[in-house]
Formats: structure tokens, sequence, C-alpha cells
């Protein structure tokens, strides 16, 4: 009894996990594949027989990139003018009002892009069929030990 209950121990503690391997993407801060996260232009190659995935997913990636062009300088300028004021310095409000609004419509600009890159996937997995993909988890969580099957 006690050899099993220490394998047992032991194989939680490894955290086993066994996952059914298909083609099918999952979106968790960036895109996956069976436990791999791809590059863009891995998933383009992924997409390309599927050209309304594809189209989104590159719409989104455009918006995100945007959304960095345009985000890094307003954000910076937004920063230096507000860390001059808080100095005790004189700022320029302009400087502000526009580093403040390039940054809120870069933000917005990432979130679109974003959603679009997540609805891409779910375009691609759509249409992929029959395929079922399922994952079966041992191991620690914030509770204690767990077993969990997720479809």
């Amino acid at each position: 009894m006690r050899k099993v209950l220490l394998l047992s121990v032991v194989c939680i503690f490894i955290g086993v996990s066994l996952s059914a391997q298909n083609n099918a993407l999952t979106y968790r801060n960036g895109v996956w594949q069976n436990g791999i996260r791809l590059s863009s232009s891995d998933v383009k190659a992924l997409m390309v027989n599927d050209p309304e995935a594809l189209s989104v997913y590159k719409k989104g990636q455009g918006l995100v990139v945007a959304g960095y062009i345009i985000g890094i300088p307003c954000a910076a300028a937004f920063g230096f003018d507000l860390g001059t004021r808080m100095g005790g310095g004189k700022g320029n409000a302009t400087v502000l009002a526009a580093g403040a609004v390039g940054t809120v419509v870069s933000l917005i600009m990432s979130l679109v892009g974003e959603n679009n890159v997540k609805q891409s996937v779910q375009l691609y997995n759509s249409k992929l069929g029959g395929e079922t993909s399922y994952r079966i988890d041992f191991g620690l969580n914030r509770t204690g030990i767990g077993l969990s099957l997720t479809f």
C-alpha cells in the first residue's frame, strides 16, 4: 500500500500531463498548438488553407503592431511630461494631452487586434471538423492536489 501511495505522490509531483495531439490552436497570450508557442509565420503557414481566418489574423497582427508603434512614443512623451510636472517643472499641456490620447488609442488598437487574433484561432478551429481536444492533468493547484480533465 505504501508503494502505491508513494508512486501516486511521485506522479502527482512530477506533474504528469497527457494531451491529445491534434491540429487545433489555442490562444493564451499568443497562439499555441500542442503546447508549443507558434511564431506569426508559423500561424500564417497553418492558416494558408483558410483564407478567412488568415485575413482576420493578419488584420489583428497589423493592429497590434500599429498599437505598439503608436503607443511606445506616446506613452514616453506622456510619462516624460508627467514626470516633469511631478518634479516641479513646467510641463507642456499639448505634449501631455497628445501623449495621453495616443496611449489610449494604442491600447484600444492593441485590444482590438488581440480580439481579432483570438477570433482567427476560433475560425480556424471551427473548420477543423470532428477533431476533439482533451487534456488530463495531475498535479498541485492552489487548493491542493488535483486531477482535471479539460475539453
